[in-house]
């Protein structure tokens, strides 16, 4: 075996010795070093070539003081195949030694057990990789290792798509010796999800080194714990990706949609909520500034939802009509929603079928002049128009507050009440005149 084979193989011991724990691809990966800033731990790291062409680790530390063991390294082919019996492993006083076999083209070398990981925001190597050697025997072997980033991370709250959010890139690490090297057979990469809901998302099939040859895959999810896992699978390792997600800030208005032109309100919630869904409440009391887009405008004049609550609510008051569009901000959270300002066609209606029914009892009264009922009617249905505008903009002689008219039941009463009155006034008007009753 090469010198420069049983150094790559040295180098993945180093950058898979401590779980959870990957070195940027961006940095030079130096098979005596292990970076303590990152690591956190005390590691050192020998290799050399024996007569028997044998990479020797030596670590001081494997997980609270554990020594990695021959039993943590498995070496395969491409297809799965165990080489164990063709691999030499000897452990010596915390020293993993292997001699990898020397008639194999492409060996896998990986780790046996899942390795946990936080979901990194740089791009960060995976435990396990590929040893491909040339098909000449004077070629040089190169080391192919999987890698992972996503963004953003922690997880946001999307909005639009009323879930969670992130991309991943999954690639594989360009070997130092071919930089635009590509395998002799693709690695299929598995996506599954662990503590959360998605729609599944392909495979990944990776063949080319190099960032430019990354994958993108999207993921919108919903979690159902706080803490929710991607399963990454492949031929070069199992690991379990845990995703920091935020806590989000959701608006739930108690109806889609709103009488227009100030005729109607609706209740609006505020809540803070953990990514899985359960009320997160505040330390403190906290501001909540609400922004409008489309002319209607809270009720109240300060939202804020007190210490040691999750929600709050406020009522929006419509102006005009079309869309409206309500954004919530709650420190660095937000959200937003859109309701509709409709055609108060109900309360207009009723307005117009009240002040008909006024108009009409108005034949009712001892002493009422002899005029037609249709007159009446018509009557009714231009006074009760009239009042019902002028009661809606809070200008009405019937003294009834805005927010009733602008109700089904409100606007009802204020129709059979104009449409009395007002044919009332006109009969009295006409007979001052000296019309000719028709």
């Amino acid at each position: 075996m090469k010198p420069r084979r049983v150094l790559g193989i040295a180098t993945w011991l180093a950058g898979v010795a401590v779980p959870g724990i990957g070195l940027p691809a961006a940095e030079s990966l130096d098979p005596r070093l292990v970076d303590r800033a990152i690591t956190g731990q005390s590691a050192a790291l020998e290799t050399r070539a024996t007569a028997e062409t044998r990479a020797t680790v030596t670590l001081d530390r494997w997980r609270t003081d554990r020594a990695l063991t021959a039993g943590d390294i498995q070496v395969t082919d491409l297809e799965g195949r165990d080489l164990s019996a063709e691999t030499e492993k000897r452990v010596e006083n915390g020293r993993v030694e292997l001699a990898l076999p020397e008639d194999r083209r492409d060996v896998i070398v990986r780790l046996k057990e899942v390795v946990s990981l936080p979901l990194p925001e740089r791009r960060t190597t995976l435990p396990g990789g590929v040893v491909q050697s040339g098909p000449d025997a004077g070629d040089e072997s190169a080391w192919f290792r999987p890698s992972i980033m996503a963004t953003p991370v922690p997880v946001t709250w999307n909005t639009e798509q009323r879930r969670y959010s992130t991309r991943i890139f999954l690639g594989l690490q360009p070997p130092r010796n071919a930089p635009a090297a590509q395998l002799d057979q693709p690695i299929v990469m598995r996506l599954g999800f662990r503590g959360l809901t998605a729609e599944p998302v392909p495979d990944v099939t990776l063949a080319m080194a190099g960032v430019e040859h990354e994958k993108e895959v999207e993921l919108s999810f919903l979690p159902t714990t706080e803490a929710p896992v991607i399963e990454v699978r492949s031929s070069l390792g199992d690991v379990d990706l845990t995703m920091e997600v935020l806590p989000r800030l959701e608006l739930r208005p108690v109806g889609d949609s709103v009488p227009g032109l100030g005729l109607g309100a609706v209740a609006v919630d505020v809540v803070r909520l953990h990514p899985h869904g359960a009320p997160a409440a505040v330390a403190e009391d906290t501001d909540v500034t609400v922004e409008i887009q489309g002319g209607a405008h809270p009720e109240e004049e300060r939202v804020q939802i007190p210490a040691g609550q999750s929600r709050t609510r406020f009522t929006l008051r419509s102006a005009r009509l079309g869309p409206v569009t309500i954004k919530a901000t709650a420190g660095a959270l937000s959200d937003s929603r859109t309701i509709d300002q409709q055609l108060p066609v109900a309360p207009l209606t009723a307005a117009l079928v009240g002040g008909a029914l006024g108009g009409f009892s108005r034949r009712f009264r001892k002493g009422s002049a002899a005029v037609a009922d249709g007159a009446r009617v018509v009557e009714g249905l231009l006074v009760a128009l009239v009042a019902y505008a002028a009661s809606v903009v809070g200008v009405g002689w019937l003294g009834i507050p805005a927010a009733v008219a602008g109700t089904a039941a409100g606007a009802y009463l204020v129709g059979v009440l104009a449409g009395f009155v007002g044919v009332t006034v006109i009969e009295v008007l006409a007979k001052k005149g000296g019309a000719a009753p028709t």
